[in-house]
């Protein structure tokens, strides 16, 4: 998008007081109701952000409580983002497992190599098999994420790897893009965010499973016999 849509509306409240937060929350819900008829959608980055010690079983309680009554009352899904414990899949303290207890659905972001996905950890109203597995992955010229297909569950770790690599080759030499050696190595670096010694490798793969080739100008170009481009 080149612009922010009316029915859209983000807002950052990290300056007021915790105290505050529901109270504005509830005023922005109400805005929107006035403004579009409706919500389709809240999304809150993140949750723990609303009370002062996520371990604290009154205030996370509370803290759900109001959100569940706000997905009632204005009939719309909400969105929220737990972080998890370091080194585990459990969500964080008492907080965690409240919004495990109250919400309809819970999915994970896990990460192997550049790339990040989405696994259901719980659905209530479907089967794990009916979330598609959906990636994304850092584009530094972007400076954003950005969506790249969807995961095969099936896959194992080198397969996620060379999926990874296919990405990032595709992004480097996309559009019919030719490059020196030296130049591409450049070019995956900025893409990638990666140290010579690491992209080097890459490199190295794209040409071994001739995601790339080389023309008769001693210039690298996606191999139009790969399946990289899609």
């Amino acid at each position: 998008m080149d612009k922010c849509p009316d029915y859209f509306s983000s807002y950052n409240i990290r300056q007021l007081e915790v105290a505050q937060y529901t109270e504005i929350t509830t005023q922005i819900c109400e805005r929107a109701l006035r403004k579009c008829g409706g919500i389709h959608l809240m999304v809150i980055d993140g949750i723990a952000d609303f009370i002062k010690d996520v371990n604290d079983a009154e205030q996370s309680t509370a803290i759900v409580k109001y959100f569940e009554e706000l997905a009632i009352k204005y009939q719309t899904p909400i969105i929220v983002i737990v972080h998890t414990n370091p080194g585990s899949d459990k969500e964080r303290g008492h907080l965690g497992s409240q919004c495990q207890r109250k919400c309809e659905s819970l999915l994970m972001v896990k990460t192997e190599g550049n790339i990040s996905f989405i696994e259901p950890k719980l659905l209530r109203m479907a089967g794990k098999a009916n979330i598609p597995a959906i990636q994304f992955m850092y584009d530094k010229s972007k400076g954003y994420h950005v969506g790249c297909g969807i995961r095969n569950v099936s896959e194992d770790k080198n397969e996620t790897r060379l999926n990874s690599i296919k990405i990032i080759c595709q992004q480097v030499f996309g559009g019919q893009t030719s490059l020196s050696y030296h130049d591409a190595i450049m070019a995956i670096m900025q893409k990638t965010n990666k140290g010579k010694t690491m992209v080097k490798i890459y490199f190295a793969d794209m040409k071994a499973h001739k995601m790339i080739e080389k023309g008769e100008d001693k210039r690298w170009r996606i191999n139009p016999n790969s399946n990289v481009v899609y």
